[in-house]
C-alpha cells in the first residue's frame, strides 16, 4: 500500500533520497567518462614517498631544447621541477643534471623521462612569465647516482610532499 506522499513522489531523486550528484550512468559510454583504471581510489599508488626540498636545488635537461629549472619535490623514483614555458612542452626520454645552488652537489647525467608537463598558475603579479611543471620518473640509475640520490633526500629535503 502506497501513501499519498510517495505518490506524489517524482523520479527525478529529489525527495527519494539518492543523491542526483554522485548517480551513476552504467550505460553511459560517451567520451567524458573516465574508466577505473585511471582513477586514483583515495590512497596513493606511489612506489615511493615524495619529499619536499630544503635547498635551492635544479635540474638540468641535456637535449636538443635545454631548460633549467627548480626541483619542487623529489624521490627515489623521480621528480617534479618548475621551469619557464615556452612552445614546446617536454615529454619523452633524456638525461638531466641534479644541483644545489650553494653545496657543492651535482649528479652528472640521471636518466629521465617526462610523464606529463603542465603550465601552472604562479600568483605573480605583474609578471609576463609562464610557468610549466614538469614530472617524471628516473630510468635505470647507476650504484653512484642512486648513492648520491639516497644522500641527497636525507640531507636536503624537509619533510614529505
Amino acid at each position: 500500500m502506497t501513501t499519498k506522499y510517495q505518490d506524489n513522489q517524482k523520479s527525478s531523486g529529489r525527495r527519494t533520497g539518492t543523491d542526483r550528484r554522485v548517480f551513476i550512468d552504467h550505460e553511459y559510454t560517451g567520451p567524458e567518462r573516465r574508466s577505473n583504471t585511471d582513477q586514483r581510489s583515495g590512497f596513493d599508488k606511489r612506489k615511493h614517498r615524495r619529499f619536499k626540498i630544503q635547498d635551492d636545488a635544479f635540474a638540468a635537461i641535456r637535449s636538443e631544447t635545454s631548460k633549467l629549472g627548480t626541483i619542487e619535490n623529489i624521490s627515489r623514483g623521480g621528480l617534479a621541477f618548475r621551469h619557464i614555458a615556452d612552445e614546446e612542452q617536454i615529454l619523452g626520454s633524456f638525461e638531466m643534471d641534479i644541483f644545489l645552488r650553494k653545496k657543492k652537489y651535482y649528479i652528472k647525467s640521471v636518466p629521465f623521462r617526462a610523464i606529463s608537463d603542465s603550465y601552472i598558475d604562479d600568483h605573480v603579479p605583474f609578471s609576463t612569465l609562464t610557468m610549466s611543471q614538469c614530472r617524471g620518473q628516473f630510468g635505470e640509475l647507476t650504484h653512484d647516482q642512486m648513492s648520491m640520490l639516497d644522500y641527497f633526500l636525507v640531507y636536503h629535503t624537509t619533510g614529505e610532499a
